[in-house]
C-alpha cells in the first residue's frame, strides 16, 4: 500500500515537472531574446529528465516491479 502511494507521489510530482519545463520552453519560445540565458536549454534537458525519471519510478512502484529485483527482496 505504502509502495502504491509513493507511486502516485512521483506520479503527480513527473507531471509537475514537465509540464512547468513545457511552459518554460513555450514562454521562452514567445519571449526569448539576447538576454536569455545560454543554460535555458541545460535547464529545460534536466528538468524533462528528472520528470522521465520520476514517471518511471511512479510506475514502476504502483505495479510493484522492484519487488522482483534482488535488492528489494526481504526475506
Amino acid at each position: 500500500m505504502l509502495e502504491v502511494l509513493a507511486g502516485i507521489a512521483c506520479l503527480l510530482l513527473a507531471g509537475y515537472q514537465l509540464f512547468t519545463a513545457y511552459k518554460l520552453f513555450d514562454n521562452r519560445k514567445k519571449h526569448g531574446n539576447k538576454n536569455t540565458s545560454p543554460f535555458l536549454l541545460n535547464s529545460l534537458w534536466s528538468g524533462a529528465l528528472i520528470g522521465i525519471i520520476l514517471l518511471s519510478v511512479g510506475t514502476g512502484l504502483i505495479v510493484n516491479i522492484f519487488k522482483k529485483l534482488v535488492l528489494f527482496n526481504a526475506q
